[in-house]
């Protein structure tokens, strides 16, 4: 019977330890949680400064479009004009030449207009300079619309990736909705193990009694400060579900070991049940103590059972990122 009575407690302390190991588990959850709320902070702020940048240089674009407009406008005057010089030059060049070719002897008026022929060249060098100077200005304008299509995609691109962490952050909420259900599962595993643990014989009640006060006194504080849910539950961690499960499935082969033992001491005289029942029931107010301060905490946490939405996401209190 006390080798039943040692395995159970060893069973409870294995449960124990692994209410400790989820309760740490869940720490490191809201550790991670936070370091998620910091990043989404910091591409809040990243695509905040992207859209400000972005608003600055479509202000530069309009003003240089605008000044580029007011360019190209005064050189296509500029050039209707020199084209109209040059027309009336195209005329003076046939009316020069049709008095080359009228009047062969008058060679000093034709070298008047040889001179008048190249001074109408000059003007058309000028004119495909000018020509030349609009056109870089045109591929100016070009260059700026490719940087503004470059900047669009780089602000596309921050918004893929801000949707994908909204996503992950939902996937978190989620896994700690889930972790909660689990950990409630091994409380109340936890509490039933308490009351189907078998009781202590008759006989041994009276070595029981003759032990040590430090003996007592140390019996007495172990599921005190054994309780894995003394600290308040305001750091809620995050954890592969696997461990979770895992540990649970653990929990749940102690109470059938409780229940046979139950069951083979179903004999004992009512003095052994009642010593035991004084030894669990610290344990069974520390379950629910631990319980209530979850509950508690859950509700100061105020974490969701989804996803949130962009609404709610955005009235989220801003985290300093260093």
């Amino acid at each position: 019977m006390e080798s039943q009575l040692a395995w159970s407690q060893s069973d409870l302390q294995v449960a124990r330890d692994r209410q400790s190991a989820l309760a740490s588990e869940l720490c490191e959850s809201a550790t991670s949680h936070k370091t998620a709320q910091a990043d989404v902070a910091r591409l809040g702020a990243a695509v905040e400064h992207k859209t400000r940048h972005l608003r600055t240089l479509r202000d530069n674009y309009e003003r240089r479009l605008r000044v580029a407009d007011n360019t190209i406008a005064t050189h296509s005057a500029e050039l209707d004009r020199l084209q109209d010089r040059v027309s009336t030059v195209d005329r003076d060049l046939v009316q020069a030449s049709q008095r080359v070719c009228a009047a062969i002897s008058q060679r000093d008026q034709a070298r008047a207009e040889q001179d008048r022929v190249s001074a109408a060249r000059d003007t058309i060098a000028r004119l495909k300079k000018r020509i030349t100077q609009v056109e870089k200005s045109q591929k100016s304008r070009q260059d700026l619309e490719l940087a503004l299509s470059t900047l669009r995609q780089e602000r596309d691109s921050l918004v893929v990736q801000r949707d994908e962490l909204l996503g992950q952050l939902g996937e978190r909420f989620m896994e700690v909705t889930d972790l909660r259900a689990e950990r409630d599962q091994a409380q109340e595993r936890l509490s039933s193990i308490a009351s189907f643990l078998p009781s202590a014989p008759s006989h041994k009640r009276a070595r029981s009694e003759s032990e040590s006060p430090a003996q007592s006194a140390r019996k007495s504080e172990g599921p005190a400060s054994s309780s894995p849910f003394a600290d308040p539950p305001d750091h809620l961690p995050r954890f592969p579900r696997s461990t979770a499960k895992g540990g649970s499935g653990g929990v749940s082969s102690s109470p059938a070991a409780s229940d046979a033992g139950a069951h083979s001491d179903g004999g004992e005289s009512s003095s052994g049940k009642s010593s035991s029942t004084r030894v669990f029931d610290s344990d069974a107010a520390g379950s629910d103590s631990g319980s209530a301060e979850l509950s508690r905490g859950r509700d100061q946490f105020g974490m969701p059972s989804g996803p949130l939405s962009d609404v709610e996401l955005a009235g989220l209190p801003s985290t300093a990122v260093s």
